[in-house]
């Protein structure tokens, strides 16, 4: 069985910045405060297109792996994911 399918890539990059998010809270506040505290702190300081930036920094990392090895519909699937969470930081950014 081959992993080299579009939509396991786009189902790895929706969910790989979600869980460097809960890492990054897991590891910089050690539970100093709630998960949703966290993400409202980081709306009054307008860093949640910052933390949606960093949080997909991932994507690239597994981006370039699949695609040196050949996997590359996997590849398209995580350029596709990343592109939706590309246009989120946007809107983030100048909405927010």
């Amino acid at each position: 069985m081959t992993i080299d399918k579009t939509w396991v890539g786009f189902v790895f990059g929706l969910v790989m910045p979600i869980i460097t998010t809960l890492l990054f809270f897991k590891f910089a506040y050690h539970g100093r405060l709630p998960f949703f505290d966290f993400l409202a702190q980081m709306m009054e300081i307008r860093g949640v297109g910052m933390l949606l930036a960093v949080s997909c920094l991932p994507n690239l990392a597994v981006f370039t792996l699949f695609a040196y090895t050949d996997r590359l519909k996997v590849s398209r699937g995580l350029f596709l994911s990343t592109l939706i969470y590309a246009f989120a930081i946007v809107i983030v950014k100048f909405v927010f």
